[in-house]
Order: structure tokens, then C-alpha cells, then sequence
């Protein structure tokens, strides 16, 4: 819905310390004609560090994956950040941290973003 500011989800704190090839992958949709000056961010944050920011869209856009390698921390949250300022609606479908096999995610997306560190 309409927030006209910046709204905020972000997950519960994840324990992933001891783990290796870790992935955060985010699916977003939206409905409606989104303008340029509104976005979607979406990162993580680790403890009480300032939000990484692994990929971000301003305007319009369709239906998106991003995937990105996450380090493992003890504390680790999903962060999702948008900005809308009229009648269009952004989905977060699904926001995961997890191993996962990436080389075959992209059927059925129009977006697939592999953001490599």
C-alpha cells in the first residue's frame, strides 16, 4: 500500500555461525506503475551493524530474485527496505538465508540478479 516513507521488514535473528556457502535470496513482486523516485533495497545486517545493501531497483520493475552470498554470523537479519507514493503494491514472496544450488533459480523469473561479493 501507499506509505509515502520508508517502510522496513526485517527478519528474526538467524544463527548461521559455523556455516559455509551461504546464500540470502529474496523473491519480490509489485502491482502497479511505480514512479522513479520510489525502490526496493534488500540486504542483511549483522548484530548491531549497519545494513549491507546487496541490491536495490528504483522504479518500475516485475517480478525479481536476488540472490546473494551471506557471510555466517551468530546473528544475521534479512533486511527489506521500499518506498511507494501512490496506489502500487511491492510483495515480498519469499526471503530465505540458506545453502543452495543457484545454478538453476532463473526459469520463471523475468529478473535474476546473482549479486557476487
Amino acid at each position: 500500500d501507499n506509505v509515502d516513507q520508508e517502510a522496513h521488514w526485517e527478519s528474526k535473528s538467524i544463527d548461521l555461525e559455523g556455516k559455509q556457502n551461504l546464500y540470502l535470496s529474496f523473491h519480490i513482486t509489485e502491482d502497479g506503475a511505480l514512479d522513479a523516485d520510489d525502490f526496493v533495497k534488500v540486504g542483511y545486517k549483522l548484530g548491531n551493524d549497519d545494513t549491507v545493501i546487496v541490491w536495490e531497483q528504483h522504479g518500475e520493475f516485475d517480478d525479481v530474485m536476488v540472490i546473494s552470498p551471506i557471510p555466517a554470523h551468530p546473528d544475521l537479519k534479512l533486511i527489506m527496505k521500499v518506498k511507494n507514493d501512490g496506489s502500487e503494491k511491492i510483495y515480498l514472496e519469499e526471503a530465505a538465508a540458506t545453502v543452495i544450488d543457484h545454478t538453476d533459480l532463473s526459469k520463471g523469473f523475468s529478473s535474476f540478479f546473482l549479486v557476487k561479493n
